[in-house]
């Protein structure tokens, strides 16, 4: 993991160029070092500063100067334009420093600790990721035998409104163009769905602001795989359940009222106060795992769970039943990590154990199948990392701070950075690619859309002239081409529209129809 780290920030490095990462003689001139300095613990395997302001506006740069050179596509470089614009607006451009240590503790894990540093506030979408921090609420519904356990704090309607900001503060018709067409389209089916007025915005209103997984595995059941002559593939028999902390019903009526759609024959029944309904799945006899899902809403949260069961076994827990808080290993990997945050995850070492067996077995079995061939690097490479990592348990927490964002978590791998990495580094990239990949390609398919309805409009006159006995330079007008209201004659069936806004010439008998967008026939 630790040398996968190293690459990337030598990317990074030379990406970012002078905004960079900063060497090392420079860090005690740099006044903003020592606020992330002192988040982070000294001593240990790593510890990284990056100096991440303006870094990312120079990744963009670097990557339009090596894309997009002088003579390139005008709107591929357009697209850099945007892209430059947009994490702007989208509030990503306010980190300014990026900073990671790990220290190996005595039980052999990893404590981690991550710091982005937002000096001005989080803006743009950084602001869907919750409030101040707080205790973990969803805690108290996990099983004390939960193997995986995350919690996060989003706000997805935050979100939505961060990019439909970022998105016309940036200027970016074409995405803004598709993005309301797209609105639209769900707020229709949503009125359709709910029998009332209903938005996006509207169902997304209805959220409270969290969204929560927990998983379990039976150890008395296990699900049986064919995997090779030598016998299946068998691994403890999972289970798990999605919840997404709601302010009402909505969120469950909409799913209820869409289910009912396709089967009528389901009811909704009431327990406890907990309103349920069962969603039929068609699951073939022979199929190795027992799937009945459920979705189920009390007063705090949207359920969606693999089994009514282990449903059950998750409200049972919420009313005052043994919780993952009160177990040992729970309490081990957390006890240098604060109580209160906007993100927890947990993972047991039983998790790992069983990833570990399944995924050893599976490499055996494929060697078993296929005896003369050879094994692939990658698979060699798998099962080698996997006799390397320590079969370990993890657990982290987020926490929102004034004026940036701290990731504390105790893991078995040094992976200090790949938080903020994932963070600060991907979206940047990310957006500095894909815009002006998505301008390219939506330009090339409305040159393509226009030259087709130039191509159309040569061929009708051509038949038009052969009908008509019309000789070259014989004046054509549209009412020539274009068919009646009621369908008959003509050869076109409307008048043709060009996608990027140009006007049409039909030209005369012999010449070629042209569009002021700048697209030609070949």
């Amino acid at each position: 993991m630790m040398r996968h780290t190293v690459r990337v920030l030598a990317l990074l490095c030379l990406l970012a160029g002078p905004a960079g990462i900063s060497r090392a003689e420079n860090v005690p001139a740099n006044p903003r070092f020592a606020e992330v300095a002192q988040k982070l613990d000294a001593g240990g395997e790593t510890y990284v500063y990056m100096n991440a302001k303006d870094g990312m506006r120079n990744i963009v740069r670097t990557l339009r100067t090596s894309l997009a050179p002088e003579g390139a596509d005008p709107s591929v470089i357009r697209g850099f334009d945007l892209a430059d614009k947009m994490l702007e607006s989208l509030g990503l451009y306010s980190i300014e420093d990026v900073g990671a240590s790990a220290v190996r503790q005595p039980n052999g894990l990893y404590h981690c600790k991550s710091y982005v540093r937002i000096p001005e506030g989080r803006k743009g979408v950084l602001k869907c990721l919750g409030g101040a921090p707080h205790a973990c609420e969803a805690l108290k519904y996990a099983p004390e035998d939960t193997v995986l356990f995350w919690s996060e704090d989003v706000d997805l309607a935050t979100l939505l409104e961060a990019v439909q900001t970022g998105l016309q503060e940036s200027q970016f018709q074409e995405a803004q163009g598709m993005l309301l067409m797209g609105l639209g389209q769900v707020d229709t089916a949503l009125t359709g769905i709910a029998g009332k007025s209903l938005t996006l915005k509207g169902a997304l209103d209805s959220l409270g602001g969290e969204i929560t997984f927990i998983a379990g595995l039976d150890p008395l059941k296990r699900v049986q795989v064919p995997a090779s002559p030598a016998g299946p593939l068998s691994f403890a028999y999972p289970k798990a359940v999605l919840m997404v902390r709601t302010k009402d019903a909505t969120l469950y009526e909409l799913a209820v009222k869409t289910l009912s759609m396709h089967d009528p024959s389901t009811t909704e029944t009431v327990e406890g106060g907990v309103r349920k309904f069962s969603i039929p799945v068609p699951i073939p006899p022979d199929f190795p795992y027992e799937l009945k899902p459920v979705i189920a809403q009390n007063g705090q949260y949207f359920f969606l769970a693999t089994q009514p069961e282990y449903l059950n076994q998750i409200l049972e827990t919420s009313r005052g039943g043994k919780n993952l808080a009160g177990a040992a290993e729970y309490k081990e990997l957390t006890a240098n990590l604060p109580q209160q945050g906007n993100s927890f995850s947990f993972a047991s070492k039983r998790f790992a154990q069983e990833v570990v067996s399944a995924v050893e077995t599976f490499m055996k079995a494929l060697s078993e199948i296929q005896p003369h061939q050879r094994w692939s690097a990658m698979q060699v490479s798998i099962l080698r990392n996997l006799q390397k990592v320590p079969v370990l348990g993890s657990a982290s927490v987020r926490v929102n701070e004034a004026g940036g964002l701290l990731v504390l978590k105790n893991s078995p791998g040094n992976d200090a950075m790949a938080a903020p990495l994932a963070g600060v580094a991907v979206a940047g990239i990310g957006a500095a690619v894909a815009v002006p990949g998505f301008i390219k390609a939506r330009t090339t398919a409305q040159r393509n859309t226009c030259r087709e309805n130039l191509a159309k409009m040569d061929g009708a006159k051509e038949q038009l002239a052969l009908e008509k006995n019309l000789k070259e330079g014989a004046e054509v007008k549209w009412e020539d081409l274009i068919a009646a209201p009621d369908g008959s004659g003509g050869y076109l069936r409307k008048t043709p529209v060009c996608p990027k806004g140009g006007t049409y010439t039909i030209g005369k008998i012999g010449e070629v129809p042209t569009c002021t967008c700048g697209a030609r026939l070949p």
